[in-house]
């Protein structure tokens, strides 16, 4: 997990609001209507489309894994749930993007979540600053309630996970041996670094680049 910058809202998700009758805003047609409103089509040319400004803003990874997302195999995530956050169903600070989340039983992110609701991640804060990784692929947190959040509700230590994220440190352990050996310096990795903290020329930031950036600044803090 990592800090999520939000954009402007999109002009669907304001359009939308603005069409609802007070009477929609007072009762329960809001969670019944607005479900079928996010399932916006991935081959929409409507400007603002919700799901792809919620990607964009994301870099199309996971809000939670930091998995490779795309359209067709996303979910639009209420952080607070909106069977109990009604007020917040149609607010875009609570809305993200996810991943599928899984099958056969070995549900993680949005899907494992559910109606549950998390006690220490709040993705628009630098929640990055309270988790550590392993070079196994786990990660862990020394806080109890975040730990919780990560292993129980999120499943975010699932074995698939693990295996992803120890692939990407691989990859990444690959393309630091490449240089010569002692020419490694701050200068160098923070080049790499920084790569990691922007998004590519199609709006991606890499899978699971909060991971990439935990190692390549503890390699900084090191030298």
């Amino acid at each position: 997990m990592i800090k999520i910058n939000k954009g402007i809202e999109p002009k669907t998700l304001t359009k939308y609001r603005a069409s609802i009758s007070l009477k929609d805003r007072e009762g329960k047609s809001i969670y019944e209507n607005f479900e079928h409103k996010t399932q916006e089509g991935c081959n929409s040319k409507e400007v603002g489309n919700l799901r792809f400004q919620l990607l964009e803003d994301q870099g199309y990874v996971c809000c939670y894994c930091l998995s490779r997302i795309g359209c067709y195999k996303s979910k639009i995530e209420h952080f607070k749930p909106q069977s109990k956050h009604r007020n917040l169903q149609i607010n875009y600070k609570n809305l993200f993007i996810s991943c599928s989340g899984g099958f056969n039983g070995n549900f993680r992110c949005d899907t494992k979540k559910g109606d549950d609701e998390l006690s220490s991640v709040d993705l628009l804060t630098n929640i990055e600053n309270h988790i550590s990784y392993k070079k196994t692929g786990d990660i862990i947190s020394n806080e109890q309630f975040l730990e919780e959040d990560i292993n129980k509700i999120l499943n975010l230590n699932s074995p698939i996970l693990i295996e992803l994220r120890k692939q990407t440190y691989s990859d990444l352990i690959v393309l630091m041996k490449r240089q010569k050996s002692g020419t490694w310096t701050k200068s160098s990795i923070q080049k790499i670094l920084n790569k990691y903290k922007q998004k590519n020329k199609k709006g991606q930031y890499a899978e699971h680049y909060g991971m990439l950036i935990y190692f390549l600044q503890k390699k900084i803090s090191k030298l």
